[in-house]
Order: structure tokens, then sequence, then C-alpha cells
């Protein structure tokens, strides 16, 4: 279990930093309609927001990665 857990923890800052360097090459590129919105849907990023509070709060008070 608690190698799921510190999978699952390098897979989310593994895409954390994907999309940084993503947002960062937009920035960075002058294309038209660059004023539109980056990064990840609104869904999507509050779907993935939603599983890390529950994934650092469940590893926090120990109800998960306990043996």
């Amino acid at each position: 279990m608690a190698r799921l857990i510190l999978f699952l923890t390098l897979l989310c800052g593994l895409a954390i930093v994907a999309m940084a360097a993503i947002a960062a090459l937009r920035t960075a590129s002058t294309q038209e309609g660059a004023g539109t919105a980056q990064g990840l849907p609104g869904p999507v990023r509050m779907i993935a927001f939603v599983f890390l509070f529950a994934l650092t709060t469940g590893v926090s008070t120990g109800l998960l990665g306990a043996d």
C-alpha cells in the first residue's frame, strides 16, 4: 500500500511539473490567441485537487498506508 501511495504521489508530481513546463512554453510563445485560458480544464483541475487533498489527508491521519 505504501508503494502505491508513493507511486501516485510521484505520478502527481510529474503531472504538475509537466503542466508547469507546458504553461511556461505557452507563455513564451507569441501565438495568436495567447489570452486564452491555459492549463487543465476546470473539471479536471477540481478532480485532481480533490484527489490530492484526500490522499494527503488520508496519509497524514494514518487512514492510508497503515499496516
